[in-house]
């Protein structure tokens, strides 16, 4: 015995034409969304101390960044002075040249933490990034 339908019938094929798009929909939306929390290099605003004398350094150095609200970042990641201290021990040699580039509105504390950091692992040439006049 049949019964009369009262709507079309769709075959499956229909409905799975909006699994992949709405799939890509989702990850579109995922892919802007975490990208608005992403730092990419040289994002990290810091306004610099001023100085009247200045050597020019090369960008191929580590480079560890303090904001203005005592926040490290190293290698474009937030990390704390342990992890910190951990990795410039693994990735580097105490001989190499070492940058710090601090904003100017950073406490004194957290730049000589990082500083001390630095000692610590061995590094004997860390400098700090400045403006020129």
């Amino acid at each position: 015995m049949k019964f009369k339908r009262f709507y079309p019938r769709r075959s499956r094929a229909e409905w799975l034409i909006f699994g992949p798009f709405l799939n890509g929909l989702f990850l579109l939306f995922l892919c802007v969304a975490a990208g608005a929390f992403v730092v990419s290099p040289g994002r990290v605003k810091v306004y610099l101390p001023k100085t009247s004398t200045s050597d020019i350094l090369k960008d191929e150095n580590p480079i560890i960044v303090i904001t203005g609200e005592d926040v490290i970042y190293f290698q474009n990641k937030i990390i704390s002075l342990k992890e910190l201290k951990m990795r410039l021990r693994q990735q580097f040699h105490p001989g190499s040249l070492l940058l710090i580039r601090f904003d100017r509105r950073s406490s004194m504390a957290a730049v000589v933490d990082v500083w001390n950091v630095c000692r610590e692992v061995g590094f004997e040439k860390v400098n700090i990034a400045t403006t020129s006049n």
